[in-house]
Parts: C-alpha cells; sequence; structure tokens
C-alpha cells in the first residue's frame, strides 16, 4: 500500500501607477493591484502487487506490479483588483477620489479511480531503477488522468540502516470539466519535471 501527496500554490501580483495633468491646476492619478493565486492539492492512495519476477544473476532481479488506486483533486484559484483614482482641482479647491475592488474565488474537487503498471530492475543490491505508468478516470468525473515516472535510486549499506538516493523524472495530467456555458469550470493541464528524494531503510 502506498499514499503520495503533492501541494503547489502559484500565484502572482502586480501593481500601477498613473498620473495626468490635463489642465492647468488639475491633477488626476490612478493606481490599481492586481493578484491571482492557484492551489492544487492531489493526494493519491493504493496497492501494488507483484504480478511476476524473474530472478537473474549477482542478486538482480525485474518485478512486474499491478496498481490499483484512487486519486483525489482539489483545485482552487483567486483573484483580486484594487483600484483607486483621485482628482485634484487647486483653483476651484476640489478633491475627490473613487475607490472600486472586486474578488473572486472558485474551488474544484474531484476523484478519479486508476489502473497502472510498475516495472521494476534491480541491477545489484545497491542499484535499482523503476519505471511507472497509470492512466484513470474514465469518465467517472474527469475524462482522463494519467501519470508517468522514472526513478533510478543508489543504496549505501551501513551497519543496522540503509541511505538511499533518488533521481528521475515524473509528469501527472489530468482534463475535467464541471458544468455549461458560463458556469464551466475546467482543468486541462500537465504537470511534470524532475524529482529527487531520499529514504532511510531500518
Amino acid at each position: 500500500f502506498y499514499g503520495d501527496l503533492v501541494w503547489s500554490r502559484l500565484g502572482f501580483s502586480r501593481s500601477t501607477a498613473a498620473y495626468r495633468n490635463p489642465l492647468p491646476g488639475l491633477q488626476l492619478s490612478a493606481t490599481a493591484i492586481a493578484a491571482l493565486v492557484t492551489d492544487l492539492v492531489i493526494a493519491e492512495l493504493g496497492g501494488l502487487y507483484e504480478v511476476h519476477r524473474w530472478s537473474g544473476s549477482g542478486g538482480s532481479f525485474t518485478a512486474v506490479d499491478a496498481l490499483l488506486g484512487f486519486r483525489y483533486w482539489n483545485s482552487s484559484a483567486s483573484v483580486s483588483v484594487d483600484a483607486l483614482a483621485t482628482a485634484n482641482y487647486a483653483a476651484l479647491g476640489l478633491s475627490g477620489s473613487r475607490q472600486f475592488g472586486v474578488s473572486l474565488s472558485n474551488t474544484m474537487q474531484w476523484v478519479d479511480p486508476l489502473v497502472g503498471l510498475r516495472l521494476r530492475h534491480q541491477f545489484t543490491p545497491h542499484q535499482n531503477i523503476m519505471l511507472r505508468g497509470d492512466i484513470g478516470g474514465f469518465g467517472f468525473q474527469s475524462s482522463l488522468t494519467w501519470q508517468a515516472s522514472a526513478l533510478y535510486s543508489y543504496a549505501w549499506q551501513f551497519p543496522g540502516y540503509q541511505l538511499v538516493a533518488g533521481v528521475g523524472y515524473r509528469a501527472l495530467g489530468v482534463n475535467y470539466s464541471t458544468g455549461s456555458g458560463n458556469a464551466l469550470s475546467a482543468v486541462d493541464m500537465v504537470l511534470h519535471g524532475p524529482i529527487i528524494g531520499a529514504a532511510i531503510r531500518f
């Protein structure tokens, strides 16, 4: 059995200011601040079962595992805009300002079933490589979700424990939509990049 958790936050904020003097004594100014923040949580639970193993020489082997699990998604986005405009006319002693602000947010969450395979090859008791692929969704909630990863690990043996370091690459994609027309919300994306990790085995 295994569990996996991914969390990411992406966002930006930007501000701008403008000043004008269209007439003598008339001063106009405007400032605006906009911000966008997206949060993504992916939680995966599942099980693996070794279907077959081919033994080699020198402690090497190759094994194939079947995978069955569920992947939970939670995607939220929020956007805010704040603007302030002011006008001053010194000749008449007039001054005024107008402020405007808007804030919108949306959250989507769903669960996808998934199936997959994992291929493991142990070159030596210290060196391993793992290839994994899965596919899910099948129209239950999202139309498609998939994952592909490759990982190489090396282990150092010490008295009573083992230190393992790994490096690889991972890609994770999803295509999900809900609602229609003006109420349509959708996520169609692929996350990918290098991965690095370490473990201690007792």
